[in-house]
């Protein structure tokens, strides 16, 4: 046995000190397949639980610049490997985005990408994976992970936009021990490319998908040097972030990527073939590259064109013609059918889920409301219309007779779509459905960078919107009037979401998987006990019942069936009405495009078009001004 003199303990100390040290420094730099990196460590310090402390790695490249001749082309793999150490300290730019189009005139305008006042740098050079881990799972290797893909409607957003304190004290921290993986993707023109015709060799379609499959991929590979377990991994959508994973998860090559999923406040979106072909033509035009029908040479053209150039010309379009990118289009390679039908065949591969809404996504009541409160019929009858028309209804003036008209965007497009996705799941897997109730965010949201929020500027208005629950989750659209009550639910309502990522159930209070039967959902309202301490409502049944019943029963009955493409002549290539009349007036200006479509033949098909899109409009809005005149009441309502 050894004895130590008083000279030796200090330097013993030191010893220990300087290894901690070391090692710690160490834990901050990464060997992956291109190469090593060096993150940085971070704290938290806002909690109320203490301080959280992470290792972040922000800026790691993975794919090949899509620039130059690589825009509008499938994300290539980074092969190159790097010497020496690279700093991924910092973010990198986001993805080129007009993001304020909707509050502000100004020309690519970031500050709603970044949700700040001051913005932030852009760049079409932006596809780069940010990591979050800690020195736990760094040293065990076991920890699960969650992919994080945010939203914006395809046409702004990035993982910028989430707050590195946030995620580390919601996910990372709090002994959740979670690592979570952010992933870009390119936005609008950049993004959702699309001609008519065949692009084979010249351009790809739906990047946004391809951007993110090859970030999945990028983690299942290594991931494991970040401590986490590739065989543990979550996929997270928001919004816009949650429709990409609804896309991926019905692709089977695809579906070792994730082994669950967790969507939240999913859209269904309209897709057909020539989706955003109409505004990628717009601005191909505006920027002298439309002068040819052959898609080698626009795209040529396209490809010449400065990025900013793009941009500023997708911005004008959307703000004075009301043209944008949105969809996805049906392609012959990584989306062969429609979404929708592919949904309600339920041929796809089931995984566990932790899926839900807010009762006011789209807050559309008010837009039919006169002061007095009373409806105004003329705004109904365009909504209608778009329904119709764009959804491609054989009746489509009929089923408003049956539905909740206050609140059309909301069922359609979220709560029913939720609803059918989480039933065709629990077919095989646990699917945890909730209805996130809580009215009262209040200050803690921020519309956007200079905006007052909703409730200031609309009044008395339906709360919760869209995106209101998102605000205590990864920190998009939060304000810096965060209370203490702010600060438990976001405690109570993250922990909902890491109990799912680590054990696959939300535990905390009873939830129960769903069970078709009943359509049991939780009900997440933050009601404050006698005690000061925070509960929520719980487990109740029915979710949404009647608008499912509505939509999925009635409108086929009064409205027809959904219309896809073998519901017509053959010689068409698209589906929706309004693809329909898109085709017709290209036909007419003679800008056809299909090779084998001779200029006899384009003539005839437009004939037969105008024809076909004449009588239905007319019988169905015959239909529907009767329904008008003869004053039927809207006010029979099912909820």
């Amino acid at each position: 046995m050894f004895l130590l003199t008083r000279l030796e303990i200090p330097f013993l100390f030191f010893l220990i000190f300087l290894s901690q040290k070391y090692q710690i420094s160490s834990a901050k730099k990464i060997q992956i397949t291109n190469g090593k990196i060096e993150g940085r460590e971070l704290t938290a310090t806002y909690s109320l639980y203490g301080n959280q402390t992470s290792v972040v790695f922000l800026g790691i490249p993975h794919i090949e610049p899509p620039v130059g001749k690589l825009r509008f082309r499938k994300p290539k793999t980074l092969k190159k490997k790097w010497n020496g150490v690279l700093e991924t300290k910092e973010f990198k730019p986001a993805c080129m985005s007009n993001s304020l189009t909707v509050w502000s005139n100004e020309m690519m305008d970031s500050r709603r990408t970044y949700f700040n006042s001051n913005g932030g740098p852009i760049s079409e050079d932006c596809l780069y994976i940010n990591v979050y881990t800690n020195y736990f799972c760094l040293e065990y290797k076991n920890c699960s992970v969650m992919i994080a893909v945010h939203g914006g409607q395809m046409l702004r957003g990035s993982p910028a936009a989430y707050s590195n304190e946030i995620i580390t004290n919601n996910f990372v921290g709090q002994d959740r021990n979670i690592v979570v993986v952010t992933v870009p993707y390119r936005l609008g023109i950049f993004g959702l490319p699309n001609l008519p015709g065949k692009l084979e060799g010249i351009a790809d379609r739906n990047l946004i998908l391809y951007d993110v499959i090859e970030g999945l991929q990028w983690v299942k590979r290594e991931i494991s040097s970040f401590g986490g377990d590739s065989n543990r991994t979550t996929y997270f959508g928001h919004s816009g972030g949650a429709t990409i994973g609804v896309m991926i998860g019905f692709l089977p090559e695809y579906d070792n990527l994730y082994q669950q999923a967790i969507l939240m406040s999913t859209p269904l979106l309209m897709h057909s073939k020539l989706s955003n072909s109409k505004m990628f033509r717009k601005i191909a035009k505006r920027v002298g590259c439309f002068t040819s029908t052959d898609n080698q040479q626009i795209f040529d053209c396209m490809r010449e064109i400065s990025a900013e150039k793009l941009l500023s010309m997708q911005d004008h379009i959307f703000q004075n013609e009301e043209e944008s990118f949105a969809d996805f289009a049906i392609d012959e390679e990584i989306l062969q059918d429609n979404p929708r039908r592919l949904l309600e065949s339920g041929n796809f591969t089931k995984k566990p889920l932790l899926i839900g809404t807010v009762p006011f996504e789209q807050r559309n009541t008010r837009y039919f409301m006169g002061k007095e409160g009373k409806f105004k019929y003329d705004e109904l009858l365009k909504m209608c219309e778009l329904f119709g028309f764009v959804g491609a209804y054989e009746k489509p003036y009929a089923f408003v007779e049956n539905e909740t008209y206050e609140f059309l965007l909301d069922d359609y497009m979220f709560h029913v779509p939720a609803a059918n996705l989480a039933r065709h799941h629990a077919s095989e897997h646990p699917v945890y459905l909730y209805s996130y109730k809580y009215p009262r965010v209040g200050s803690a949201y921020s519309s956007a960078p200079g905006i007052p929020n909703n409730a200031t500027v609309l009044g008395d208005v339906p709360s919760p919107a869209h995106s209101e629950d998102f605000v205590y989750v990864m920190g998009g659209h939060r304000s810096p009037n965060f209370t203490k009550k702010d600060l438990n639910i976001e405690h109570l309502f993250t922990g909902i979401i890491a109990n799912f990522v680590n054990f696959g159930a939300p535990s905390g209070q009873e939830w129960a998987p769903l069970n078709i039967d009943v359509m049991n959902y939780f009900d997440i309202d933050f009601v404050e006990k006698s005690d000061g301490q925070l509960t929520m409502s719980g487990m109740k049944y029915e979710f949404y019942k009647k608008q499912i019943e509505f939509w999925n029963e009635i409108v086929p009955q009064c409205g027809g069936k959904f219309s896809f493409s073998e519901d017509f002549s053959k010689s068409f290539d698209v589906f929706p009405v309004r693809e329909f009349v898109e085709m017709k007036n290209l036909y007419y200006k003679s800008k056809f495009w299909e090779a084998d479509k001779s200029e006899e033949v384009a003539r005839k098909l437009g004939l037969e078009l105008e024809i076909f899109i004449a009588e239905r409009k007319t019988n169905k809005k015959l239909n529907f001004v009767n329904y008008v005149q003869n004053s039927i009441n809207f006010d029979k309502v099912h909820r």
